[in-house]
C-alpha cells in the first residue's frame, strides 16, 4: 500500500480512490499472471456469493409477502411476521455488502489488466469507511481487504430490550438511535 486516502469514519463517494497499491519489486509475468488468476478467482467468489444472496433474498421477500397475507387472516403470529422481516432485513444487508465485494474484487482484476504501478482503488459505493485494515507501506495478499465500506442509506439495526421495558415498545415504532 503506498497511499491511503481515507480513514475509518471518512465519508466516500462512488468512484472516490480510497487508496493506491504499487508492485514492489520486479514484477515477472509468471508474477502477473499469478495476481490475475487470483484476482479473477476472488472476483468470481464474490459473485457467485451476490447470486446466491439475491436468490436468498427473493425468497426471504416471498416468506415474508406471504406471511403478511397469512397473518392478516389470522394464521400467522405477529412475531412469526416479525422474524421473516428480520430474517429479510439481514439477507438484504449481506446483499449489499456482497456487492461491495464484488466492486472492489473488480476493481483489483481490472488493475492486474490495465497497469503494473500505481493501482488506484476506488470506492463502489457512497458511504462512509466502517474500518481500516491496511497501513501505508504494508505488504497485502491478494484477496486482502484494504478498507471496509458501509452504505448508510440502508442501515438497520437489532436490539435487545429488557422485559421490563418492553411495555410501551411497539412493531413499527420510530426510535432516536446513539452511537
Amino acid at each position: 500500500i503506498s497511499q491511503l486516502y481515507a480513514d475509518e469514519g471518512d465519508i466516500v463517494k462512488k468512484k472516490e480512490p480510497l487508496a493506491v497499491v504499487t508492485l514492489s519489486g520486479i514484477i515477472t509475468v509468471n508474477d502477473l499472471k499469478s495476481a490475475r488468476a487470483q484476482a479473477y478467482i476472488q472476483y468470481e467468489r464474490a459473485k457467485n456469493a451476490v447470486a446466491v444472496l439475491n436468490a436468498q433474498l427473493t425468497d426471504a421477500r416471498k416468506n415474508e409477502e406471504r406471511l403478511k397475507h397469512i397473518y392478516k387472516k389470522g394464521g400467522a403470529s405477529e412475531q412469526n411476521l416479525l422474524d421473516a422481516k428480520t430474517r429479510y432485513e439481514i439477507i438484504r444487508a449481506r446483499y449489499e455488502s456482497a456487492q461491495v465485494t464484488v466492486g472492489l474484487a473488480k476493481n483489483i482484476l481490472d488493475a492486474t489488466y490495465n497497469r503494473l504501478e500505481g493501482i488506484v482503488l476506488r470506492s463502489p459505493i457512497n458511504g462512509r469507511v466502517s474500518r481500516r485494515y491496511a497501513n501505508i507501506g504494508q505488504n497485502m495478499a491478494p484477496g486482502e481487504p484494504i478498507l471496509g465500506l458501509v452504505d448508510f442509506n440502508n442501515v438497520w439495526i437489532e436490539a435487545n430490550v429488557k422485559e421490563t421495558h418492553i411495555g410501551p415498545v411497539e412493531p413499527g415504532q420510530k426510535a432516536d438511535i446513539y452511537i
